[in-house]
């Protein structure tokens, strides 16, 4: 953060080991940041998601499970936890130590922290368990960008990680079940900032291997981080490569159903999503709406890197 409580827009290359909220000038005005800490897993055959949000009056835990199994139509397994007033949350403003913990006695806890270069997460919602260890062994993508006239989004993500340990246990899950992490890929999301008070957004995140053995993946948005900059990114065994303004487009009457289709403004993404599993998500809790859906599926396409 700048000096008189103003932020720095664009990339960083060097960690930023604080959000600089003394003396920001929207706390003053008694606004709250919102916060957010994601882990993802990608494989042909799980893809699960844990979470915390933290929007300052409230905070949610959460896990999602989608199997994808050849020939199973196990429904996607579903678990959160709301927290009013945010009571006992903890999330340091630190994104490369990042610790956050959230917990709701009698429904659950997920706790994130960084140990030794590895995201550590545990989650235990409603009888049913997640643990990933994942290596952060990739270029992260840092960038802070304007929302609004006066608000800001700092956000930092990696994709194509090494998962080092995957497992999952719960009454809907059956017993405990350790997933094969050759075949498996992980992604983060640490996002902070003064967030518009209704947002649109949509996101596109895709994992897996090239034929020649190296890892690749990508991070994509619309709606969000637009403003001078973008959380666009491809990477390509660890190393990142920024990309310009992306379209995600699909019809929105069939948004389960029928192909999504992503292109950017330079003409290195020309790709389609076919989706495999859906789910949504409404809440209406008066002072809070949100309506999110979340699809896992197969992506095809081609993609340019360096020319190439």
């Amino acid at each position: 953060m700048r000096d008189q409580g103003h932020p720095r827009f664009g990339y960083f290359d060097q960690p930023v080991t604080t959000m600089g909220l003394t003396g920001l000038s929207q706390l003053k005005a008694g606004k709250l940041p919102k916060r957010f800490y994601f882990a993802g897993v990608l494989g042909p055959e799980v893809c699960l998601s844990v979470g915390i949000v933290h929007l300052g009056y409230l905070a949610r835990g959460f896990l999602k499970i989608f199997d994808l199994r050849t020939g199973t139509q196990r429904p996607v397994v579903e678990r959160g936890f709301l927290i009013p007033g945010a009571l006992g949350v903890r999330f340091d403003d630190n994104p490369d130590r990042a610790h956050a913990t959230a917990a709701m006695p009698g429904y659950g806890a997920v706790a994130m922290r960084i140990e030794e270069n590895s995201l550590i997460v545990e989650a235990d919602i409603r009888r049913t368990k997640v643990e990933l260890e994942l290596k952060l062994g990739v270029a992260p993508l840092r960038v802070c960008t304007r929302t609004g006239l006066a608000g800001w989004n700092y956000t930092e993500k990696c994709a194509g990680l090494e998962v080092k340990r995957a497992k999952i246990s719960g009454e809907d899950w059956g017993p405990e079940t350790v997933l094969l992490s050759e075949e498996l890929t992980g992604v983060t999301d640490w996002t902070f900032g003064m967030l518009r008070l209704e947002t649109f957004w949509q996101w596109a995140c895709f994992a897996g291997k090239l034929e020649d053995g190296r890892r690749i993946a990508g991070n994509l948005t619309v709606g969000i981080n637009e403003t001078g900059f973008t959380d666009n990114a491809l990477w390509i065994d660890g190393k990142r490569e920024l990309l310009a303004a992306t379209a995600i487009e699909f019809n929105p009457e069939r948004i389960s159903e029928d192909l999504w289709t992503i292109r950017d403004a330079q003409g290195k993404l020309g790709l389609t999503a076919r989706p495999l599993r859906f789910s949504l998500d409404e809440t209406n809790l008066g002072v809070l709406k949100s309506r999110f859906h979340q699809g896992v599926g197969e992506f095809s396409g081609e993609i340019k890197s360096y020319g190439k």
